[in-house]
């Protein structure tokens, strides 16, 4: 890149010394969630894998959300580093566990992951699952 500024009668120009890149980031960024992607059955008080897709992501946050209540969030894992790996345990709560954790049965549940967006020049991607799933007592 040459920069010219004019001042006066006399031009002053510089060029970068070095050569650089310039990359599209919107083309790299990607999430997409793979399980559960709706109509699962989950059962309160066991564990399952939360898995995902991820494209220029390395942190991602996840997040358990309710299709009858917009307002309901409850996150899985905030900031995580999912390296390679793109899923994790979740062991899910139920009435024995620790008051206030507890996650009431419903068939609305959807699981939102939320990716990117914490490095300099990159934008955040979302994706959640593309249909309910059930969280049941067992």
């Amino acid at each position: 890149i040459i920069v010219h500024q004019q001042s006066g009668e006399k031009l002053i120009s510089d060029y970068s010394d070095n050569p650089f890149t310039i990359n599209n980031s919107s083309a790299v960024n990607s999430v997409q969630v793979l399980s559960p992607n709706g109509g699962e059955t989950w059962e309160q008080g066991k564990t399952y894998t939360i898995s995902w897709g991820a494209t220029g992501a390395p942190e991602v946050s996840v997040y358990l959300v309710r299709d009858s209540d917009p307002i309901y969030r409850l996150a899985i894992r905030h900031n995580f580093v999912s390296g390679r790996a793109n899923s994790l345990e979740w062991s899910i709560p139920d009435a024995t566990t620790e008051a206030g954790s507890h996650i009431a049965d419903g068939s609305d549940y959807r699981i939102w992951v939320i990716g990117g967006g914490n490095t300099m020049g990159t934008t955040a991607t979302e994706d959640r699952s593309d249909a309910p799933f059930k969280i049941v007592n067992q």
